[in-house]
């Protein structure tokens, strides 16, 4: 499993919030979990439900890890102010949905590919250290964050409320829709809570882009598109922070470049279709 990891930024408290923030998309929305903030009964903390919560979701910011680490061995999450050799000034991090892909975005250069960045070394970021800016940055609007997951021993995938994040005890994987007469939800997979290995759920997130059809591409999609001359899995490369369409074992495609793309069928419940052409 890549590394899916979350941080979060209380705006009203001024803090930031690293270990075992889960975030999905269900038939509530957005969600976000604490899964470390815990009773004594081991039930977590929702940190924001449309139905659970009083905070609105402005109130937060949730930031990705994009797998880098700087020249400081410093994991890189969206929202990071950094530096480079490449760049004139600073650059923020950012995800960019029409290209898939984690970017730097600068005042001073065009929106770079993190892969073609050098020495990344980062300066801060954007809700700590607003001062390193040399312009306000305005805030984005919140891209959705979804995931969904193949259950390998049940042979099913499993969409709404599927919330995934890291922390002490390791990964985390919550069906936040699934939940008992008192609204506690179910640990699909976490250490301390179920005996089923990590190893038998397979966690696909979504990339932000639809294909030709309307249909939500996810990571593990098979696609055909009329630039490929086979058909090609989508999969999240972190040497390069962007999801890209793998053709074959050398060649792999940059999702803005492909027309066309049709989702077929996945690498789950359909693998025979990663052959065919």
């Amino acid at each position: 499993m890549r590394n899916i990891k979350f941080r979060l930024w209380f705006k009203k408290r001024k803090i930031m919030q690293i270990s075992g923030i889960c975030v999905g998309t269900g038939i509530n929305g957005q969600y976000i979990i604490n899964a470390e903030g815990r009773d004594w009964e081991g039930v977590i903390t929702w940190i924001y439900e449309k139905k659970l919560s009083r905070s609105s979701l402005d109130d937060f910011m949730i930031m990705q890890y994009t797998g880098l680490k700087d020249i400081n061995d410093k994991e890189i999450f969206e929202g990071d102010i950094l530096k480079s050799k490449n760049l004139k000034g600073y650059g923020v991090v950012e995800y960019v949905e029409d290209k898939s892909c984690f970017m730097v975005k600068s005042p001073m250069n065009d929106n770079c590919f993190m892969g073609d960045l050098d020495n990344i070394e980062i300066l801060g970021n954007i809700y700590k250290n607003p001062e390193l800016l040399k312009e306000t940055k305005k805030e984005k609007n919140k891209r959705e964050i979804k995931f969904r997951v193949f259950d390998k021993k049940r042979k099913r995938i499993l969409t709404d409320g599927i919330c995934v994040g890291f922390g002490m005890n390791g990964y985390y994987i919550i069906d936040a829709d699934d939940r008992d007469l008192e609204g506690d939800i179910t640990w699909i997979y976490g250490e301390n809570f179920v005996r089923i290995p990590l190893d038998n759920f397979i966690v696909m997130q979504n990339t932000g882009l639809k294909d030709v059809n309307g249909k939500e591409i996810f990571e593990g999609d098979i696609v055909k598109s009329q630039n490929m001359s086979n058909n090609g899995v989508v999969e999240y490369i972190e040497d390069k922070a962007c999801f890209m369409v793998k053709e074959s074992m050398t060649e792999s495609h940059f999702m803005w470049d492909l027309n066309d793309i049709e989702v077929i069928g996945n690498v789950c419940e359909n693998p025979e279709l990663k052959e065919q052409k």
